[in-house]
């Protein structure tokens, strides 16, 4: 299952600020009072009618740069005072956390369970693992045989698709389904027996086994086959 979040909310708080600062490309080092005031305006104006945390704003003419106060800290930006703005807001609650969180969430009826099923395949009388050359036979196999969309890296051959269902090819010679959004386990248990069903149809026949787990138990590193992408 994967977990999708929407873009932060403070993404229009940094497009205005880049506005403004684009709006204000002055000298910050010795404003003058006509413009401190000005500024000092337009920020009171943003935090109040953009900013949907409690923000405080400190304007520091003296050092050239523009802080925030958070409780007793002033905050600065890290790049060249003289070019950078901050603003910050109260620190955060439990509360604002969980409104976060929860604001990206999909509403129930449109819940999904998405199945990964990773194994590696050997060869059943060595027990070595699978060269790419018998894994691209196995791809073609399965696509030939039960109508996959193979997928391809130039003439090589590194997954296979059929409707939101999808195989990759691990690094390391991994088998990988990465199943379709179903509503339901007994929907997720069919879409994984129909999918072991077909890999040991054509493995089988080629001397394969596979052990399904998401790492290699027996053989080193220098032992695996290194995979085409």
């Amino acid at each position: 299952m994967a977990l999708i979040s929407h873009a932060s909310p403070s993404s229009h708080v940094c497009d205005e600020i880049a506005k403004f600062r684009s709006d204000y490309s002055m000298n910050f080092g010795v404003p003058k009072h006509g413009e401190m005031a000005k500024m000092r305006l337009d920020f009171l104006n943003f935090a109040s009618s953009s900013s949907p945390a409690k923000t405080l704003l400190s304007l520091h003419a003296g050092n050239a740069s523009l802080g925030c106060k958070r409780g007793s800290r002033l905050i600065f930006a890290a790049s060249p005072p003289t070019e950078d703005v901050v603003v910050a807001a109260e620190p955060l609650t439990k509360e604002d956390l969980i409104g976060y969180l929860a604001s990206g969430c999909k509403p129930k009826e449109k819940w999904r369970i998405g199945t990964e099923h990773e194994k590696f395949g050997f060869e059943i009388e060595t027990l070595r693992p699978m060269k790419y050359d018998q894994i691209a036979e196995l791809l073609n196999g399965i696509a030939e045989r039960f109508d996959w969309e193979k997928v391809m890296e130039g003439d090589s051959i590194i997954g296979l698709k059929q409707g939101k269902q999808s195989i990759s090819l691990e690094p390391g010679g991994q088998f990988e389904l990465s199943g379709a959004p179903l509503e339901t386990l007994h929907q997720t248990c069919a879409e994984v027996n129909s999918h072991l069903y077909q890999v040991k149809a054509v493995a089988e026949e080629m001397g394969i086994g596979f052990l399904g787990i998401g790492f290699q138990p027996k053989w080193g590193l220098k032992e695996i086959p290194i995979m085409p992408k």
